[in-house]
């Protein structure tokens, strides 16, 4: 027997967590971002003014199925979106049980509550549930639209480390070498430290949050480190997923100065490469990348299939990959015109945002405006 059931609180999310948990364990793919740990944290410390609106599928007493959503305005509409996002890179729904089953017993759950949209952001494009997701709306009657969203460059680990390493260009494995000779030079013996234990990760982490936010400080911008409700955050998040044996830090060392950091996700396949940082001091001898140059070769040597380097296109990703992912928006809107003229507003908003993404005029533009704004309210405040 199939049931479904809604969530529309932290306290029924929260009374789900051993059965949540179990679920997460059982698909075993390691994605952090739905992980109970994750969205409970997140719900305390950052979920203000966004209520849980979340289905649950049982098959018998089995939890088969959950999606944990929360009803967000846009203007004057309702849209149902993930928790913990925008922190979660993929915060999917997890979905288990026979073929298409979970989803549409999940999209008919949600039907039962109010909202304009689904507006699904960030699921993996090549996520086996993807398709049972839009032939549930489809079989409820909604349209669901898919919009191809960050790309995902990756690493996958086939092959050995030493032939992956010996395929780089010779000029770019020179220069690592002597970046590496020169920072030791300068600031002593290079050593690699991983963390994994729950207090062990955050003690390393209030460190390395500090590095983080003086890079940052540069361009007069704050990040989740900067406020206390987002240490509350990675401190409470990071402390279940560290009981997994999932959360892990890795600090970089050049005598006694951290040199570079990654916050990283490790699961039974893959390595997210999640938030990474260093000391903006030793910024010419690039020591995120002789970071990454550790990971990638441990990751190769740890047995794992993918190191993944999450959304975005920065320059130095492009040096390492070898695959590229992506992720998707997945929405749909009630079949009404109130619903529909949202959904428009939406997909013109998410239009505008592709485009001065790629845009490298608008980008200096926006960065040449927002900075010193951002700077003159840091004084101010």
């Amino acid at each position: 027997m199939i049931r479904a059931v809604s969530l529309r609180s932290r306290q029924a999310l929260a009374d789900l967590e051993p059965a949540w948990r179990e679920l997460w364990l059982r698909l075993g793919r390691g994605n952090p971002f739905n992980h109970p740990a994750w969205v409970l944290a997140w719900l305390k410390h950052l979920g203000s003014g966004i209520r849980p609106e979340a289905a649950a599928v049982f098959e018998g007493r089995d939890l088969v199925a959950l999606a944990p959503l929360g009803r967000r305005r846009f203007g004057p509409w309702q849209r149902l979106t993930p928790l913990g996002s925008p922190l979660a890179d993929y915060p999917e729904p997890l979905l288990d049980g026979q073929p298409g089953a979970g989803s549409a017993a999940l999209v008919s759950q949600l039907l039962q509550v109010r909202w304009d949209w689904l507006d699904l952001i960030d699921l993996p494009a090549d996520s086996p549930d993807l398709a049972g997701l839009q032939a549930a709306l489809k079989g409820n009657g909604l349209k669901p639209i898919l919009v191809e969203w960050a790309v995902c460059p990756r690493v996958s680990l086939t092959g050995s480390w030493e032939d992956y390493w010996a395929a780089k260009k010779r000029k770019f494995r020179y220069n690592l070498k002597r970046s590496q000779r020169l920072l030791a030079e300068e600031a002593g013996p290079l050593r690699l430290e991983e963390i994994r234990g729950a207090a062990e990760v955050k003690a390393g982490l209030a460190r390395a949050a500090d590095i983080h936010a003086a890079r940052w400080a540069r361009r007069y911008t704050r990040t989740i480190f900067s406020s206390r409700a987002g240490r509350a955050f990675f401190d409470q998040a990071l402390a279940g997923l560290a009981a997994e044996g999932l959360a892990r830090l890795y600090l970089l060392w050049a005598g006694g100065d951290l040199a570079a950091f990654s916050l990283s996700f490790v699961g039974p396949r893959t390595h997210y490469y999640y938030i990474p940082g260093f000391d903006p001091q030793f910024s010419k001898y690039s020591p995120g990348t002789l970071l990454l140059w550790e990971l990638v070769a441990r990751s190769f040597r740890e047995g794992l299939i993918r190191l993944d380097l999450m959304k975005g296109e920065e320059d130095y990703k492009s040096r390492w990959n070898n695959q590229v992912s992506g992720t998707v928006h997945l929405l749909a809107a009630r079949p009404n015109d109130w619903a529909r003229s949202g959904l428009r507003l939406r997909l013109a908003e998410l239009d505008f945002y592709r485009w001065a993404r790629r845009e490298p005029r608008v980008r200096r533009l926006f960065f040449s405006l927002m900075d010193p704004l951002a700077g003159l309210k840091r004084r101010l405040s």
